[in-house]
C-alpha cells in the first residue's frame, strides 16, 4: 500500500514539474499523452514504434539537434536554389526543409522498416531528404 502512495505521490510530482516520460518505447513503457497523440497524428502504431527500437530521448536529441541547425539546412537549400536559377530553361524552382516532426516519424519508420540504427551523430546521413529541391525545366 505504502509503494503503491509513494508511485502516486511520484507520478503526481512528475506532473507539477512538467517532466516529460523519457521512456524508451517498449511494450512496459507508458508513452505520455503527447506521445500517443504524435503517434496518431503521424499514423504510427504501437506495433511499428516497437519494431523501430527507438528510445524516445533519442528521438528528442535528434529533434533538438535539427531544430538548432536547421539555418543551416535554410541556407544550404538556399544556395542550391540560386545556382539552379542560373541555368538556361529553369522555369520554376521550390524548396523546403523538412518538418522536425516529420524528421521524427520517417526516423521511426525507416528503422522499423530497416535495421539500422538512426542517432544524433548519423540522421543527417541516414535520412536523405532533410532539404528538398524541385525545379521545373522546360524544353
Amino acid at each position: 500500500m505504502a509503494e503503491k502512495k509513494s508511485k502516486k505521490k511520484a507520478s503526481e510530482t512528475d506532473k507539477k514539474k512538467g517532466a516529460k516520460n523519457t521512456s524508451k518505447a517498449s511494450p512496459q513503457a507508458k508513452l505520455t499523452s503527447e506521445q500517443e497523440q504524435f503517434l496518431r497524428e503521424y499514423n504510427i502504431s504501437h506495433k511499428t514504434l516497437k519494431a523501430a527500437k527507438i528510445d524516445w530521448d533519442i528521438l528528442e536529441q535528434i529533434r533538438q539537434h535539427y531544430c538548432d541547425n536547421r539555418d543551416n539546412f535554410e541556407t544550404t537549400g538556399s544556395d542550391i536554389l540560386n545556382r539552379l536559377r542560373q541555368v538556361h530553361g529553369v522555369h520554376s524552382i521550390k524548396m523546403r526543409v523538412k518538418d522536425p516532426d516529420h524528421l521524427m516519424a520517417k526516423i521511426i519508420r525507416k528503422q522499423a522498416e530497416n535495421d539500422i540504427s538512426i542517432t544524433p551523430d548519423n540522421y543527417t546521413t541516414e535520412i536523405t531528404d532533410l532539404i528538398g529541391v524541385r525545379a521545373l525545366h522546360l524544353f
